[in-house]
């Protein structure tokens, strides 16, 4: 999940803890949406994912 936060620039945050020690490994081309990407982890029914807007500075 760091690696896919860095290329999208966006920040993960974990709702529980105990997924950060999951493996999720696919073959994606990093020129994927970071929207299909979601969607094939969530197809894997063991992750969920919530979008919140950032603040402006």
């Amino acid at each position: 999940m760091d690696e896919l936060a860095s290329w999208y620039n966006v920040d993960v945050v974990y709702l529980d803890n105990q997924i950060k020690s999951e493996k999720f490994e696919a073959m994606l081309s990093r020129n994927s949406s970071l929207k299909d990407i979601i969607n094939v982890l969530e197809s894997t029914g063991k992750i969920k994912f919530k979008f919140k807007e950032r603040p402006f500075m």
